[in-house]
C-alpha cells in the first residue's frame, strides 16, 4: 500500500522469524513490537496522505 514498504517490512519479518527459530522470545517480542510500531507509522502516513482507508 505504501511505496518502499516491502523494503522496510521484509527485514523486520526476517528478524522476527530468526528470533523465533533461535528460541529467543525476548528478541522475538522486541522485533514484533518494532514491526507493529512501524506498521502503525505507515498506516498513519497513508491516512495523512489521503490514501485508501
Amino acid at each position: 500500500m505504501l511505496p518502499g514498504r516491502p523494503q522496510t517490512s521484509l527485514p523486520q519479518h526476517e528478524r522476527i522469524i530468526t528470533a523465533i527459530r533461535d528460541g529467543d522470545p525476548k528478541i522475538a517480542e522486541e522485533a514484533m513490537r518494532e514491526h507493529i510500531a512501524s506498521v502503525i507509522d505507515a498506516l498513519r502516513s497513508i491516512d495523512q496522505l489521503g490514501g485508501p482507508a
